[in-house]
């Protein structure tokens, strides 16, 4: 980590705020990424009690130049979210590199009954083929443009998703590319579609 971190104590809500300018962010590496000790991927059911209400955490503004996440280069990344009545609201999450950007806004709700995530994110995709290789999938597409929307939302916090309790739809537009070859299996079909094969405009619907 390489930049500047300001802790204001009397930020939006009372709880503070966290200003982070980064030249450098790498989060995780491939070691950090693999602990030895499985209790340190699966923590207590007791850690999931302690985490803090969304009214209690710290507003946040975070800009980091290079941000890499487990080894993987992500690119220019921005957050901003605070704390809004019972809730946490994220303003602006935002990742650009020369392959693509990631845009989105949400709420984590904070009720005394319930608490829900809710997320909008737009992924704008210019070359799908070097986006899958940052991911740690390479040789996998050849070039691939196109767009997903997503509107999603879940019980619980941000970090901990959940498939049985998520609503939401999912849009996506695909443009000109190809699947190249791949493992064995699922990898032998995938090599002989192309991405003009699939409908140009998908629709999910979750809820």
């Amino acid at each position: 980590m390489n930049g500047e971190v300001v802790w204001q104590p009397q930020g939006l809500g009372g709880t503070g705020k966290i200003s982070a300018h980064l030249r450098n962010l790498y989060w995780l590496s491939e070691v950090q990424s693999q602990p030895s000790n499985p209790s340190a991927i699966n923590p207590p059911d007791t850690a999931a009690t302690a985490s803090p209400a969304p009214r209690e955490l710290p507003a946040l503004e975070i800009t980091v130049e290079d941000f890499q996440f487990r080894g993987k280069q992500i690119g220019h990344f921005e957050l901003i979210g605070y704390p809004d009545g019972e809730d946490w609201r994220l303003r602006r999450l935002r990742i650009t590199n020369p392959d693509g950007s990631l845009t989105g806004d949400g709420v984590w709700h904070g009720g005394p009954t319930s608490k829900q995530t809710d997320i909008n994110l737009l992924l704008e995709i210019s070359n799908a083929g070097k986006i899958l290789a940052r991911s740690g999938y390479p040789d996998t597409v050849k070039n691939g443009s196109g767009k997903l929307a997503a509107k999603l939302s879940w019980d619980g916090q941000p970090d901990a998703f959940s498939y049985a309790t998520l609503n939401g739809t999912l849009k996506l537009d695909t443009g000109k590319g190809q699947f190249l070859k791949m493992d064995p299996g699922m990898g032998k079909l995938l090599s002989i579609l192309s991405l003009q094969a699939l409908p140009k405009r998908i629709t999910l619907d979750f809820t």
